[in-house]
């Protein structure tokens, strides 16, 4: 009864209308959700092909930061400010200490042997050698 008061048609059309309106919204998030993973793509290759990385930043006060960038085969540290950068002086190699996340050194070749090596000889005393490494911190 709710249908022939109303009228069929219009209520049909506002259904239409309300999934077309659906299927826009769709097509407007895939398409924001493309765009922005294209974007990405493009910017990370010519960020690894690039000669400069930042290897490190440290937030000082309100906008400012000391970084140590490697610009080709040298290492660099900087003061960045608001809207100067500052150059404070030129490091050695052997002066820069990866770190990973958790804040422990990161040397890649104790972390391969670790994960290769089967057993539990190998692996305790690998993991013997990553505990004395946390020590030395």
């Amino acid at each position: 009864m709710f249908f022939v008061a109303a009228g069929t048609k219009g209520v049909i059309e506002s259904v239409v209308q309300l999934i077309v309106l659906l299927a826009i919204f769709a097509g407007i998030l895939f398409l924001a959700y493309w765009s922005s993973k294209l974007t990405a793509k493009f910017s990370s290759k010519t960020m690894q092909n690039g000669n400069v990385e930042i290897i490190e930043t440290i937030r000082i006060h309100n906008n400012k930061y000391v970084q140590i960038l490697k610009i080709a085969d040298k290492y660099i540290a900087v003061g960045v400010g608001k809207d100067e950068i500052c150059f404070l002086s030129e490091l050695s190699e052997d002066a820069i200490v990866r770190r990973s996340l958790d804040g422990k050194k990161t040397d890649f070749k104790e972390i391969l042997n670790y994960f290769t090596q089967t057993g539990e000889d190998s692996k305790g005393q690998d993991s013997h050698a990553l505990e004395e490494d946390e020590e030395e911190q």
